[in-house]
């Protein structure tokens, strides 16, 4: 080989070599880009999953095995994108080929010379194999490349901003994990701080629980070694920050500690630690029992009121007419599934839903009852001891019709003209009124009194005029009228008056002169009297017949035929008497009397035997005969005593005839009265105070008409026998009278046996019974005279027993009522008073004042026990008393049934539980609070308790007292605003001075305890204002009572807000001024009403209209003093 041959091939060989470089360093370059972009990728992973995961640590708590796992997670899952982005892509590095052509697209300039060279540098390595022209390509690529710069083949760019990304995430990764480093700490991230506590040593209560919304939450931890620095809890409630508080130790045990969660609106994680031990996270979760939020009830009468849709007032009871339409609409908390309606009697009646927690549902109201709404929520729970309210149906009453003019049994010409006047009312709307008659006993006419009237007119009169003349009537006819009345409401039958009579009388008769004779004036005989009052009776019992029992219509019937049967006897017993009959043939009038008299008791004859039937309106068509056959032989009697009187005979005949009449209308009046008074005495009626008032009716009667027959005999020599006829009828009442007595005295002895009645009404009820006795037995003796001394005896002890009756109440509803307050007024005073022991127990406990707290402790649970118990008593007589007055007074039965609900609802016997605890474990702060709780639910029963008061009505004398009591207890809580208002002063002074003396920590207890004092200020503000409302319902409107009131509402309200500030004097001198002199003003108000009305009792018996004459006087200066007094 020449030199220049060697030459040549040398600088081939350069250029090759120079070509090969350039490969070389692209391929070098495009590993270096691998590496970086496949690690920035793998650091952004790892650095975006860490700070997801940091973010998850700061804000929720992380099990210790769960960040372990989910830190290896992070890792294997950056690795695997190493191993994607770099470790696989190196593996898989270009060849020369690939990096030539890679070459030529990022510079077109080669014009595929560089992948050429490359290829032939490959295959021909040798040099000297290569032709000219080859060598020429490969030397111009070699000059080609000598101007490219290697680093704009491969763009860096996106590896440069790779870059920038992953540094400022790690810059983020930092900022941000410093600033949550302590929660991070708090929810264990710091795993090397501390270790966990082995859960034997300790016990956490309630550890993982579920707690209702809105309540309070006591966790306690209880150690199995004694802890002497302390525990402290971490909690954090919701999304919020994690706070710290230390735990509360026990006084008399300090391996156990407390915390108290308040008021829980959100799900609470919390964990303990004591030195370097801390507890696994505890989860509390929430639940909330739906609840009805509001009620809306929209009520659609029945049309034929013509009355518009009304709205409620919220409360929940509906009272509307039967068939009336309740839109009842509730609002409801929580999400639901369903809503009903339960009632008493078991019935269910599903709400449908109209939106979200708003159900709706129609009742048509049909009958009386009670009912509460179930609501079940998504969770299945339903919502606890709902209220109850009422449904009431009021009734659409019967119109009321009386009769203006003439309102009784008239007697007038058959000329004459009587005007017939009715008043009607309704309480929804009145439709028609007419006027029925019938002249002597033909068939029934009718007139129209009212019609043609709107569906709302509620009153009206109407009026009609009987022409006598027109209806060709004689002495003796009688028309028999009354009016009926209907509404809109279609109701089986119309309401109608008692059944009046016009008794058609001569021209001539003259009062004056039958009275010169003996005679009674201005009234017709007695016999005539006796068969107008059976017609009338049959009538009203025609009218009422639906409305009474099978037993009490019976007894009615049975009464009504006795007095018609009586009544007939009494003719036929006339008739019968030869005496009577000598004298009544003298002449051809007094035979057509005799002959009116036996038609009379042949229409009666017919009368009983349709009554025996039951076919009372029937009835009434034999009775009216009956009745104008007696009106035709009382006018002849009548014109024969004129006659008699006129010719100058008005002797013995007359007298005759007076006494017959005066005996027979006695005899009938009785069986009158035993008609009128079955129903009253029937023992399934009424109880034993009805009883009492009925026997006392009917002795104060049988002396007016004992009385009546010693004047009469004294005045008009009553025959032997007929003397004797009176006093057999007394006897028999009187008998009939001694058997109600000893049924009295059986009542009295069951109530005493049922309730405790005292036996001093039992021997009132013997000493009644006895006088009845002696004179049942003087009577039969003939002895009138001791008689009415025994019935006058006997009246007076049952005047006795009916006050004595009146004043025990022990089986009413509001004597129940009254002792279960008394039961419940005890409580709330006990309890009262030991939430003042615990509070003053407490203060002395801080300020270091109590040496032997051991002692003190034991005997704030023995009281707190008592109390547990005596809430456990009063529970269960509340629900005897809500058992017993269920059927009586529903309405108060409910009002009781929803404040033990409350008791339920509020926790109150948990709540002293938890306050027993507290003094067990010496955490008095803590029985403090819970002792507020208590309070709050029995000033709110109180108050409640005291609504029912009213809803009782009670009497002037109840009601005064009341309200003085009211007066009493609003004195000692203003004396107690009095008292927390001077303490918060004080307070507040001595809290500045402390924040100066002993910095932050001191001014912070300070702090606590000034808000306390404000809080129990508030308290008993709020608590005076309800004070103050009963007094406003118990004044009765009463002008200067009110004025009083007023200046004491305007003291609370200023009161209010910023407080009462108090300097010494200044302030004693304002809460004079401003609160205790109204208050004492209103008091003695008060107590002088109050003097009047016992006065009044004790006068006559609570009636001013009733007042004896001989204390008018008294009383009438009494009120006029106080009157004076009062301006």
């Amino acid at each position: 080989m020449t030199m220049s041959d060697k030459n040549s091939g040398s600088q081939k060989s350069g250029s090759m070599t120079h070509v090969d470089g350039i490969v070389r360093d692209i391929r070098r370059r495009w590993r270096r880009r691998t590496i970086l972009r496949g690690s920035m990728l793998s650091l952004m992973v790892f650095l975006l999953m860490s700070l997801v995961l940091v973010a998850v640590v700061s804000l929720v708590f992380v099990d210790r095995n769960y960040l372990i796992l989910a830190g290896v997670s992070i890792i294997v899952v950056s690795a695997g994108f190493v191993f994607r982005f770099v470790v696989h892509p190196l593996r898989r590095q270009p060849d020369d080929a690939q990096i030539a052509l890679f070459v030529e697209e990022k510079i077109p300039e080669y014009e595929d010379a560089f992948n050429s060279a490359v290829e032939v540098g490959d295959r021909l390595p040798d040099v000297g194999s290569r032709g000219v022209m080859v060598q020429r390509m490969i030397d111009d690529v070699v000059r080609k490349s000598r101007l490219m710069n290697p680093a704009t083949v491969l763009d860096q760019r996106r590896e440069q901003a790779l870059i920038y990304v992953a540094g400022a995430l790690f810059v983020g990764f930092l900022v941000f994990g410093y600033s949550v480093r302590d929660r991070i700490d708090l929810t264990g991230g710091g795993i090397e701080l501390t270790s966990l506590v082995a859960q034997e040593e300790i016990s956490i209560l309630p550890g993982n629980a579920e707690v209702e919304k809105g309540t309070s939450q006591e966790i306690i931890v209880r150690s199995r070694d004694e802890i002497s620095e302390g525990v402290t809890i971490a909690y954090r409630e919701g999304e919020s920050e994690w706070v710290m508080e230390d735990m509360i130790p026990g006084t008399m045990d300090d391996r156990i500690f407390l915390f108290e969660l308040f008021n829980i609106q959100n799900p609470v994680d919390y964990f303990v630690e004591y030195g370097d031990e801390r507890t696994d996270v505890f989860h509390l979760s929430l639940y909330e029992f739906p609840a009805v939020t509001g009620i809306s009830i929209t009520l659609d009468y029945p049309s034929y009121t013509g009355r518009p849709d009304a709205m409620d007032d919220g409360s929940g009871d509906i009272s509307a007419l039967e068939g009336t339409r309740a839109k009842i609409s509730i609002t409801t908390s929580g999400e639901l599934t369903s809503a009903e309606m339960v009632f008493d009697d078991g019935r269910v009646m599903p709400l449908e839903q109209r939106s979200t927690g708003v159900f709706d549902t129609d009742l048509t109201v049909s009958e009386d009852g009670w009912y509460h709404f179930r609501l079940l929520d998504t969770a299945g729970k339903e919502n606890r001891f709902p209220e109850e309210f009422r449904v009431r149906v009021e009734d659409d009453l019967p119109p009321t019709v009386v009769f203006a003019d003439p309102g009784r049994d008239v007697r007038a010409n058959s000329i004459q003209e009587i005007l017939a006047s009715v008043n009607v009312t309704d309480d929804i709307g009145i439709r028609d009124a007419q006027l029925r008659f019938s002249v002597n006993a033909g068939d029934e006419q009718s007139e129209w009194l009212i019609r043609d009237l709107g569906r709302t007119t509620t009153e009206a009169s109407g009026e009609y005029l009987f022409f006598l003349e027109d209806y060709t009537l004689v002495p003796g006819d009688v028309i028999s009228y009354y009016a009926e009345v209907r509404d809109h409401l279609d109701r089986d039958g119309t309401v109608a008056t008692d059944m009046y009579f016009i008794e058609v009388v001569p021209f001539d008769k003259e009062y004056s002169q039958a009275q010169n004779a003996g005679g009674m004036p201005g009234r017709q005989g007695g016999i005539v009297f006796s068969q107008q009052e059976i017609i009338a009776a049959t009538w009203k019992l025609h009218r009422e017949w639906p409305e009474l029992t099978s037993s009490e219509a019976e007894t009615s019937r049975r009464g009504l035929i006795q007095a018609q049967a009586n009544l007939k006897a009494e003719i036929e017993e006339r008739l019968s008497n030869t005496a009577f009959s000598l004298e009544l043939r003298a002449d051809e009038d007094q035979q057509k009397i005799v002959e009116h008299l036996r038609a009379s008791v042949s229409h009666m004859e017919e009368a009983l035997e349709v009554l025996e039937e039951s076919e009372l309106q029937e009835a009434i068509t034999p009775e009216r005969a009956a009745l104008n056959e007696l009106l035709k032989a009382d006018a002849l009697n009548k014109e024969e005593q004129i006659a008699l009187n006129r010719g100058g005979q008005g002797g013995q005949g007359g007298g005759v005839q007076d006494r017959i009449s005066e005996l027979m209308d006695l005899e009938l009046d009785i069986s009158r009265d035993k008609y009128e008074t079955r129903q009253e005495s029937n023992p399934q009626a009424g109880g034993g105070e009805e009883g009492v008032d009925d026997a006392l009716n009917k002795v104060r009667e049988l002396a007016r008409k004992q009385e009546e027959l010693q004047e009469r005999s004294r005045e008009n020599a009553t025959e032997g026998e007929d003397k004797k006829r009176f006093v057999d009828q007394l006897k028999r009442d009187q008998d009939e009278l001694q058997e109600q007595t000893e049924q009295l005295t059986q009542s009295l002895q069951q109530m005493s046996g049922e309730s405790g009645q005292s036996e001093r009404a039992q021997q009132q009820a013997q000493r009644i019974s006895e006088n009845m006795d002696r004179a049942e037995r003087a009577l039969r003796e003939g002895n009138v005279e001791d008689a009415m001394n025994f019935q006058q005896r006997a009246l007076s002890e049952l005047e006795e027993l009916q006050r004595m009756l009146e004043n025990t109440a022990a089986q009413s509803a509001r004597g129940q009522v009254d002792q279960l307050a008394k039961e419940f007024d005890a409580f709330r005073d006990q309890e009262k008073r030991l939430a003042e022991d615990i509070e003053t127990v407490a203060e002395r406990a801080r300020t270091g004042q109590l040496s032997d707290i051991s002692e003190t402790l034991d005997d704030l649970q023995t009281k707190r026990q008592r109390m547990v118990e005596n809430l456990d008593r009063l529970v269960e007589n509340a629900e005897q008393v809500v058992e017993s007055v269920r059927e009586e007074e529903p309405e108060l039965s409910a009002e009781l049934q929803n404040i033990l609900r409350q008791i339920e609802r509020d926790g109150l016997e948990q709540n002293m539980l938890d306050s027993r605890e507290a003094l067990r474990q010496g955490w008095l702060e803590y029985a403090e609070r819970k002792e507020e709780m208590i309070m709050r639910t029995v000033d709110d029963i109180e108050t409640r308790r005291r609504a029912l008061d009213f809803s009782l009505a009670p009497s002037e004398e109840e009601r005064l007292s009341q309200s003085i009591e009211d007066t009493r207890d609003l004195r000692q809580q203003l004396q107690e605003i009095e008292r927390l208002a001077r303490e918060r002063d004080e307070n507040q002074n001595s809290s500045a001075a402390q924040g100066q003396a002993e910095g932050q920590g001191q001014g912070s207890q300070g702090d606590r305890q000034q808000r306390a004092t404000e809080a129990r200020l508030q308290q008993e503000i709020d608590r005076a204002r309800q004070a103050l409302d009963r007094l406003q319902q118990g004044a009765g409107g009463d002008a200067q009572a009110q004025r009083q009131i007023d200046q004491l509402q305007s003291f609370l309200r200023r009161a209010d807000g910023t407080g009462v500030r108090l300097e010494g004097e200044a302030a004693e001198a304002y809460f004079n001024d401003r609160a205790y002199d109204p208050l004492s003003q209103l008091e003695e108000l008060l107590e002088r009403q109050l003097d009047v009305v016992i006065l009044e009792k004790k006068l006559y018996g609570g009636r001013r209209s009733d007042v004896p004459g001989q204390y008018r006087d008294l009383v009438d200066k009494y009120y006029e003093s106080l009157s004076k007094e009062n301006n």
